[in-house]
């Protein structure tokens, strides 16, 4: 796991810890983890936010999150092959690497739209969890 990048790693240990299938696994968002964890950062997602502000918004989360030990993340998902709601969950170490992961990305953002390196400069909360390209994932 450790020459594995942070993204990979959260990938594996989310897809482990909440048994859910690829696609599910795949299909979460940064939204999903937002409210996964409302009951820590106790903070709506406002609608109607700006690009930036949205961006603004996710590292704000990210820092009340910063002062709790134990984050258990409580997914609500669709099982797409029966079209069903059910609900999953993420261990605090799982939940410690999709922190990381987050705010890893965040600063990689900011860091290139310094540079103007980035066309993609903000990271909202519709993006995907996992920023992953689905050919490392084949059967």
């Amino acid at each position: 796991m450790e020459i594995a990048d942070s993204t990979i790693r959260s990938l594996i240990i989310t897809s482990a810890v909440t048994a859910s299938a690829k696609k599910e696994v795949l299909s979460m968002s940064i939204r999903h983890f937002i409210e996964g964890t409302k009951e820590y950062h106790q903070m709506d997602i406002p609608k109607n936010l700006e690009v930036e502000e949205q961006h603004n918004f996710i590292k704000k989360v990210l820092e009340k999150l910063d002062n709790f030990e134990d984050i258990v993340v409580t997914f609500k998902l669709v099982r797409s092959k029966v079209q069903k709601n059910y609900y999953t969950f993420c261990t605090p170490e799982c939940s410690k690497h999709l922190i990381c992961m987050l705010k890893e990305r965040i600063q990689t953002r900011e860091f290139y739209n310094e540079k103007n390196y980035n066309p993609y400069k903000y990271v909202v909360v519709d993006d995907k969890l996992f920023k992953i390209n689905q050919t490392y994932l084949r059967e």
